[in-house]
């Protein structure tokens, strides 16, 4: 349900330029395409497993971010992979503290 309808031309926090189209988000924040992408790729590669508004800290669905972030074919498969890894990681890191724990008990 995001289409071209969910593109302004209002200056956003990052990006002042009025001949830029922005993303209105879920959140209701306001964001330029390749800001989006920029934000959510620093996400990732802080191991979040999922995406959020800098600004309010509210979830936006990878559906969301997709399709709003205009990403390319590269960019989903390189986020949708770096999403399973990070989900990975946190599932062993939890596992390393159950057993921890259990040692300790």
């Amino acid at each position: 349900h995001w289409d071209l309808q969910s593109f302004l031309t209002i200056p956003d926090e990052y990006d002042d330029d009025p001949a830029v189209l922005r993303a209105q988000l879920s959140c209701g924040h306001v964001i330029d395409p390749e800001t989006l992408t920029d934000c959510c790729r620093a996400q990732l590669n802080d191991g979040q497993t999922e995406f959020k508004c800098p600004l309010c800290k509210k979830k936006w669905p990878y559906d969301e971010v997709r399709k709003l972030a205009k990403l390319t074919l590269e960019e989903q498969l390189s986020f949708e992979e770096k999403l399973g890894t990070n989900t990975a990681k946190k599932i062993v890191d939890f596992r390393d503290v159950c057993t921890f724990l259990a040692l300790i008990l």
